[in-house]
This record gives C-alpha cells, structure tokens and sequence, in this order.
C-alpha cells in the first residue's frame, strides 16, 4: 500500500464523515417538517374553517383594527373563547375577498 492510497482513504473517509453529518441534518428538519404537517393537519381537523386573529391578520396583512371595523360593518362574523381571542371563519374572508375582486 502506497501513501497516496492511504490519503485516498482518509478522504474518503472525511467525506463520508460529511455524508453522514449531512443526512443527519436532513433527517432533523425532515424531522421538523413532519411535526409542523401533523400539527397543522390536527388543528384542521379540530378547527376545520376556523382560524385565529392573528392567523387572520398574517394571512391578509389587514390590521386588528380593520378586522374590528369589518366586524361593525357585519362584513365579517367572528367567534371568541371566553371573550379573549377572536376566530373568523376562512370561508367568510374568502368570500369577501371574492366580493371585492375587481378586474384588472
């Protein structure tokens, strides 16, 4: 066995060792990934068409306030647990957004 033979082999044997290293990082956020679905996929299958202010707010980019207004204006209905956290149905913001759609 020569000393270029044995470089090869320590290489090789770093590179595995990246490899390795490698898929198991992947394997973490698959991981992750995995958890993040399930978690959403039960909230669905508890909440199905109910969503949170804040997820409201993060999905249309209106502010808490233009919900409040929406809600005055009967526009829009919500829900509330112990009257601390609003929840809106997805269908009745879909809709409204349908109602408002312009052509362009």
């Amino acid at each position: 066995m020569t000393e270029h033979d044995d470089l090869n082999k320590t290489a090789t044997l770093a590179d595995m060792t990246i490899i390795v290293e490698q898929i198991r990082i992947l394997n973490y956020k698959l991981d992750q990934l995995f958890k993040i679905f399930e978690s959403k996929y039960q909230r669905d299958k508890i909440f199905g068409d109910w969503i949170s202010e804040k997820e409201a707010v993060e999905l249309t980019n209106l502010s808490k306030s233009t919900f409040l207004i929406l809600r005055k204006e009967g526009k829009l209905t919500s829900s509330s647990i112990s009257g601390k956290a609003n929840f809106y149905r997805l269908s009745q913001i879909k809709k409204l957004l349908e109602e408002n759609e312009k052509n362009r």
